[in-house]
């Protein structure tokens, strides 16, 4: 099957089943991430983020306040849009 017929029969799935099939794949890609080489480019980017990081720890969110602020700003919009359709 080509990757156009995936894609399209993909498709054809409601949401949810979408969203588990992205997520199925995305963690079978993580699992196989060691064959997949890094390139140069990359390699430079992680290492000034990291020195980025490393220079101004303040500077960092943790994962707890990071997943908190991004809930509020979705409950925001969903609060939004939902006023709109009101």
């Amino acid at each position: 099957m080509t990757v156009k017929a995936l894609r399209d029969q993909a498709l054809t799935l409601p949401i949810s089943q979408r969203l588990s099939l992205v997520e199925e794949l995305w963690d079978s890609i993580a699992e196989d991430q060691k064959s997949l080489p890094l390139s140069d480019a990359h390699g430079s980017i992680i290492d000034e983020r990291l020195a980025a990081d490393n220079s101004d720890p303040s500077a960092v969110v943790s994962w707890k306040n990071a997943v908190q602020h991004a809930r509020r700003k979705i409950s925001a919009k969903s609060k939004f849009h939902s006023s709109r359709l009101a």
